[in-house]
């Protein structure tokens, strides 16, 4: 008798069991019946009855669902943060999808939506970027080598500027991190002193050859408006206009001057006074 109990018993969980296996895509079971599942962008507000079907209701916004379901409440919408931005915003019947920011890296990606962000290495002065960062990998940064220099922003080293090739001194040397400094060459600024005073002084020399030159040529005419004659003395200060014509004509030696100034009637009566005496 207690076998035969067990036995029915058995065969009811059987016959049951398969009588409620339901489609696993567009129904769920519930009460002991297959119930039709809720389209995507909704969930189940009744559940199915003998005599009545399935009652759903729109997801509220914020959130979704993005298959046909039987759950009674919709899945929240992914919040996109922590170096991630919306690629692709949530609908009811999608999930958003998030990328990294500008300056990130994606280190976590579930169906083409990161999950986690990390922030991109910066190079460091002395460095350059071998390898630029993308939204999937890490910049790569490597360090620059002699007689070079970079900042860190650069893809590259810049080598140091050559002083000596702009005929310039090294005034501070460069680094991996700062170029060489240069300055003027004392070597070639005592040259260009040099030259400068070289010039002033030429300068001063012909400025002083002008200046005698002038003063010797109005000596030289005040002389030969004392050689000329009274005669020649009283006619330039009747005729102003002749002036210029008869001192380049009334020019006597000083022996005529002598013989004339004795032939003058002042001067034989002062001879004769002084024979007098």
């Amino acid at each position: 008798m207690l076998g035969s109990h067990h036995l029915l018993i058995f065969t009811i969980c059987f016959l049951t069991g398969h009588a409620l296996e339901c489609h696993p895509t567009t129904e769920y079971p519930k009460n002991g019946q297959c119930c039709p599942k809720c389209l995507p962008g909704s969930h189940v507000r009744d559940d199915c009855t003998n005599i009545s079907g399935t009652t759903c209701r729109p997801c509220v916004k914020g959130t979704f669902t993005s298959v046909a379901t039987g759950l009674t409440t919709c899945l929240p919408c992914t919040m996109c943060h922590g170096g991630l931005r919306i690629k692709k915003a949530c609908t009811r019947s999608s999930d958003a999808e998030c990328q990294p920011l500008e300056g990130f890296f994606c280190v976590d990606s579930v169906e083409g939506s990161c999950q986690n962000a990390q922030k991109q290495t910066v190079c460091e002065p002395g460095q350059y970027i071998r390898q630029e960062g993308t939204a999937f990998a890490d910049t790569v940064c490597s360090n620059c080598s002699d007689q070079t220099f970079s900042d860190g922003t650069s893809t590259t080293c810049q080598p140091h500027t050559n002083c000596e090739s702009q005929h310039l001194c090294v005034i501070q040397p460069g680094t991996t991190s700062t170029d060489a400094k240069c300055g003027t060459n004392e070597r070639y600024l005592g040259k260009i002193m040099a030259a400068m005073v070289f010039v002033v002084s030429l300068g001063i020399l012909i400025i002083s050859c002008i200046v005698k030159k002038t003063g010797s040529q109005q000596d030289e005419n005040i002389s030969l408006r004392v050689k000329s004659s009274p005669e020649e003395f009283n006619n330039t200060a009747e005729n102003p206009s002749s002036t210029d014509r008869q001192t380049t004509q009334g020019r006597y030696d000083i022996t005529d001057l002598q013989s004339r100034i004795y032939r003058m009637p002042a001067f034989h009566q002062s001879d004769a006074v002084t024979g007098d005496v």
